[in-house]
């Protein structure tokens, strides 16, 4: 598995065009912390024994 994150559709674009990828979305807003988001992403990823590869799209002007 590989964790893809830009925004939605070029991630699941690039996606849908390698095997054994898949996208996972960061709980990132409203209460979520990043953080602890990414530790239980890592978490699961390292469950199923594959490698994460972490691309984050990080707004300028977030309002």
């Amino acid at each position: 598995m590989l964790l893809l994150r830009w925004n939605h559709d070029q991630a699941r674009r690039v996606a849908a065009c390698i095997d054994n990828v898949e996208v996972l979305d960061l709980p990132v807003d409203g209460d979520n912390n990043m953080a602890q988001s990414i530790d239980r992403i890592l978490d699961k990823i390292a469950s199923e024994d594959a490698v994460p590869y972490i691309i984050a799209e990080i707004p300028t002007n977030p309002i």
